[in-house]
């Protein structure tokens, strides 16, 4: 027993080095011709995105736990660099695959998914090597049926490669030993057990016996038969009752058989055969696609209703006292208003102001959402028609996105089949990223929509500035361009940031002279328009700036951070005048690695009195104060202009008083974003469950826990918790999705897809900033944009030139 276990231990063994060796030779030669088709720069930049992905991956425990960098032991270093080695490896083969399946366009070949991989009997005439099957000779037929069976199991398991490098090692051990079975005496299995001894035996230098080994294999299958049937029909003659029971089962699979073959099998077919045409039919047009998304998502409004957070209640706030201010009422609260709660400096206000508003929330969204909220309370007496409203207006918005998404990528690519346009519509179909934030009243979720929308248009422009032809409507890529560009400056602020880098891009693009300035201008006049309302607004005092604080999250947060764990390296100068404009107390107290709210004293959690709607009770307004209290840590009523000149300094002085402290505090802010195995910070999730949501809309237990609600909330939570697959519902999946897109887009030297692929690594840029780590509602419109991508990245891209030849677009988009 214990030799047959070793031997088998061995054949194991021999065939998975027989496998591993043809899958490293066969990488190795795709890294080889794809190193020297990939200019140096992406070469440069794969590795550089490979490391940083791995380097995120293997801190990501360290920071979890709240520990240091200095603890980076050898369990961090193996997985940075397997994780590294895995991320530059998908680039690689996605780079050689898309080559590979441009080449089959070229040539007319039919394009198998599969036939790309070792497991196929295709192969490819670009990765051709002098051992490959094109140089190796190949016998004209078997010289035996024990070859034959031999080479067709190797076809079968190992591929075409294997089969014609072993063909030659086959023949030579094979010639004294003729026909002496029927063709089918090896099975598959056998025949790829044969094949790893007989590797194992010409590495080692040793002689191979060919018909002794086959002959043992015969025999220990048929001693291995001849004791299992002995066994079978002993039990079966000592147990009639399972004698009968089995007869009685073979019966019964029997009839399944013949209703699986005669009834399932044959209807399974025809939905096979429709669902392509289907797909192609219902893909063909905008309007088609738009009534897809608004009736398949159509659960999210019915169960969820609304999903919204504490930012619309603080837009509500203002524009409440905003409206009283201008009827001559008095505000709540007396020298307190919703400034106090996301803090704007008093110094950044005038003297006895009357300002009610401010771009902290995005000045225009809190205008309009705000007075819808305003105008359903004084004519409803609830908020709840408004939010649903709006609700609506989002969800058809986001359909209306989705649809133009697809159809885009459906004209772009003529070639593109029913799979293509399946796994487009699916992504975005099927996405808890994608339905959720469709109600969802955040400022991000709208503008993830229309910048997916927004970067889509600017790849149709640039393909055809690149074609040089117009074969649709010009004038609605222009319109369409121009809302989105201003429905996304409206939703947030970094968005004219973005404007500013796409318009020096395009103006540097190769683009066709009239299509650069048309371009040019519908991402101007936007942002002209956008500014001269707000400069407009300030300067009349109807509204104020937000506070520049709320972009220095990640140097409050290395400051609280050095602040609590070291705090005598810093400067007794440096902490008198920090002390001036943070209590350094609190901030080292409320100091969380993932939310540098805490240490700006922004949202809700403070400890005195600003006021919410609240329609549970007789009164109109509830004191925050009651929900989540919070101590202050910026000293936003006291700290002075001249104070917060010396900020950077003194940042830099901290910074330098203990420099790892601050690397910490910087990663940690951060890291989450490009690790996929990070769970979300806040999912989106939160915003159908959150506790804003229930007391604005009344009713706790009918309307927020109800038990279809309740059990659809639990049902996308355990998803997203489930290990490997829950990836595809956060948002850092679809980052790093889209990073490594980026990559093999530059490898491709796909020149002008900088133009729409620059915006979303902006938002990448935005993100590693932003105040909150690995905070879903952040990465929607990548998460939006990704089913583009990645269909846009895999379609075959052939062009005939002017003597019908086909050619590859390898270059330019």
């Amino acid at each position: 027993m214990k030799e047959q276990i070793t031997q088998n231990s061995r054949r194991v063994a021999s065939v998975i080095t027989a496998h591993t060796r043809t899958w490293v030779t066969w990488f190795l030669r795709i890294h080889r011709d794809e190193y020297h088709a990939a200019p140096v720069f992406a070469r440069i930049l794969t590795v550089v995105v490979a490391l940083f992905l791995g380097f995120c991956t293997s801190v990501g425990p360290i920071y979890r736990a709240n520990l240091s960098l200095s603890v980076f032991g050898f369990g961090n270093a193996l997985t940075f660099l397997i994780a590294s080695l895995i991320y530059w490896s998908l680039i690689i083969v996605a780079t050689a695959l898309i080559r590979y399946r441009t080449h089959l366009a070229i040539t007319g070949q039919p394009d198998s998914w599969l036939g790309f991989f070792p497991l196929s009997s295709t192969s490819s005439p670009d990765y051709q090597s002098a051992s490959s099957p094109a140089s190796a000779p190949t016998p004209s037929a078997p010289t035996s049926a024990a070859d034959a069976a031999v080479e067709a199991g190797a076809k079968m398991v190992a591929g075409a490669d294997i089969a014609a490098t072993t063909a030659s090692a086959t023949i030579a051990a094979s010639k004294a030993t003729t026909a002496t079975a029927p063709a089918d005496a090896l099975t598959p299995d056998q025949a790829l057990e044969l094949i790893a001894a007989r590797h194992a035996a010409l590495s080692r230098g040793d002689d191979f016996d060919e018909d002794a080994y086959v002959n043992s294999l015969r025999e220990q299958d048929e001693a291995a038969d001849e004791e299992l049937d002995s066994a079978s029909q002993r039990f079966l003659r000592n147990h009639p009752s399972w004698k009968s029971f089995i007869d009685k089962l073979q019966v019964a699979v029997h009839a399944l058989r013949h209703f699986w073959r005669h009834q399932v099998r044959p209807r399974l077919h025809r939905v096979a055969r429709a669902y392509p045409s289907f797909i192609l039919k219902l893909s063909s047009k905008q309007s088609t696609l738009f009534w897809f998304f608004f009736i398949g998502w159509v659960w999210v409004p019915l169960i969820f209703v609304t999903a919204f957070g504490y930012d619309i209640l603080a837009q509500s706030t203002e524009m409440h006292n905003f409206l009283n201010n201008l009827q001559g009422k008095p505000a709540p609260v007396s020298g307190f208003t919703q400034f106090d709660v996301y803090p704007i400096a008093h110094y950044l206000l005038p003297r006895n102001h009357t300002v009610f508003l401010s771009n902290q929330h995005n000045l225009l969204l809190t205008l309009f959402y705000g007075g819808m909220w305003n105008l359903s309370y004084s004519l409803f007496k609830t908020v709840v028609p408004a939010v649903v409203v709006l609700s609506v207006l989002q969800y058809i918005f986001a359909a209306f996105v989705c649809a133009s998404i697809v159809a885009r990528l459906v004209r772009l690519h003529p070639l593109l089949g029913f799979r293509g346009r399946s796994i487009a519509m699916g992504i975005l179909w099927l996405s808890p990223m994608v339905t959720l934030s469709t109600i969802e009243l955040t400022k991000s979720p709208l503008f993830g929509f229309a910048s997916a929308w927004w970067c889509s248009i600017l790849v149709e422009i640039s393909r055809i500035g690149l074609a040089g032809t117009r074969k649709h409507s010009d004038y609605k890529l222009w319109v369409g361009l121009f809302i989105s560009t201003l429905l996304s400056l409206i939703s947030v602020k970094y968005a004219l940031y973005l404007m500013a880098i796409e318009v020096v891009v395009v103006l540097f693009s190769m683009m066709a002279w009239k299509l650069k300035i048309k371009t040019i201008l519908c991402l101007v006049i936007p942002v002209v328009i956008f500014e001269g309302f707000l400069t407009g607004m300030y300067r009349s005092g109807l509204a104020t700036d937000s506070d520049p604080i709320e972009g220095k999250a990640v140097q409050l947060q290395q400051i609280a951070r050095v602040y609590q764990r070291n705090p005598r390296a810093i400067p007794a100068q440096t902490k008198r005048e920090l002390a001036e404009i943070f209590d350094l107390d609190a901030m080292s107290h409320n100091y969380f690695p993932d939310d540098a709210d805490y240490v700006k004293s922004s949202g809700t959690h403070i400890n005195t009195g600003s006021y919410w709607w609240d329609n549970r009770k007789d009164q109109t307004w509830i004191s925050i104060s009651e929900l989540l209290p919070k101590p202050e840590t910026y000293r936003w009523r006291t700290v002075s202009a001249a104070q917060m000149k010396n900020f950077n300094k003194l940042w830099w002085q901290t910074v330098k008083s203990s420099p790892l402290i601050a690397i910490d505090a910087f990663i940690a802010e951060f890291y989450g974003y490009f690790d996929i195995t990070d769970e979300p910070y806040v999912p989106l999730i939160y915003y159908v469950t959150n506790r804003s949501l229930c007391e604005v809309m009344g009713h706790d237990e009918e309307f927020c826990k109800s038990p279809v609600r309740t059990a659809v909330d639990n049902a996308i939570q355990d998803f997203s918790a489930t290990p490997v697959l829950g990836w595809l519902a956060h948002g850092n999946t679809w980052v790093i999705i889209t990073l490594l897109a980026f990559c093999v887009q530059m490898r491709l030297r796909r020149k002008l897809s900088l133009i729409w692929m620059l915006p979303l690594l902006a938002q990448m840029g935005v993100m590693v900033l932003a105040p909150a780590n690995n905070f879903d509602r952040h990465m929607i419109g990548i998460a939006v944009m990704a089913a583009f991508v990645l269909v846009d990245l895999f379609a075959v891209r052939v062009r005939e030139n002017s003597q019908g030849k086909r050619k590859a677009v390898t270059t330019g988009v």
